[in-house]
């Protein structure tokens, strides 16, 4: 109870100040006091941020703008360093709202079509590969000898007769993956059908090793500051990424 007490009464008293090879030591722990910040705002699109720059109060903070493009899917703005303390004030967090395409899951041709259908850009190779599969109609699917990755599958022709056709499974699409305002980033994917007891099953892997989140960020960065000097505003603002 008493060494409870002498701490207390320690805590209380004022921090001693040190100095030891030319620097400043405190016996205690100093907790600065910030100056008030406004809560940020939580959008969704690119757009957004371009308009709160254009309709900005210059009142409640007089300083150069940084527009931080994180990654394919995150934006955040804030201000430069602000003397003396070297404070920032945070503005946005941009967050891309997305349905993004199930990647690497085996699923039956019909929600396999529909997931591709909506979740994609229109493209000749995405109707080529729409076409392939509605035409599947009995579950024989074999592995090629040549190269273990190109299949062959059984289709209905368009007079009604079966035939083998062989499907190359490195295809280039646009899946949605970023924000709507930039062209989506093309990327290469491996196609692959699986036979099982019931029916033919497909999937869609990701085979270019993340490289498409680069080009998004690059994307994203080339609209913003697109944007911005078509705005014209009265401050500096950075695009970096």
């Amino acid at each position: 109870m008493i060494k409870e007490a002498i701490e207390k009464i320690i805590a209380l008293s004022a921090p001693a100040i040190n100095t030891m090879d030319g620097r400043f030591y405190s016996d205690k722990t100093l907790v600065p006091i910030k100056p008030p910040h406004a809560t940020n705002f939580n959008i969704h699109t690119l757009t957004g941020i371009i308009d709160w720059l254009k309709t900005r109060d210059n009142s409640a903070v007089n300083s150069n703008i940084i527009v931080q493009v994180l990654d394919h899917s995150k934006v955040h703005v804030f201000s430069e360093l602000e003397k003396p303390w070297l404070n920032r004030h945070f503005f946005i967090e941009t967050a891309l709202i997305s349905d993004v395409f199930q990647f690497g899951r085996y699923m039956s041709i019909e929600d396999f079509i529909i997931q591709f259908q909506c979740k994609f850009v229109e493209s000749e190779i995405k109707n080529k590969i729409i076409e392939y599969l509605s035409s599947i109609t009995v579950s024989e699917i074999t592995t090629s000898e040549d190269n273990g990755l190109a299949q062959e599958i059984v289709r209905k022709n368009k007079i009604g007769r079966l035939e083998k056709i062989t499907i190359d499974p490195m295809v280039y699409l646009k899946p949605f993956r970023t924000f709507l305002e930039v062209e989506q980033p093309e990327s290469l994917f491996l196609l692959r059908l699986q036979k099982t007891d019931k029916q033919p099953m497909v999937a869609l892997f990701e085979a270019d090793g993340g490289f498409w989140k680069l080009e998004a960020i690059t994307k994203i960065s080339e609209y913003l500051r697109s944007k911005i000097e078509e705005a014209t505003l009265d401050i500096d603002v950075n695009v970096i990424s």
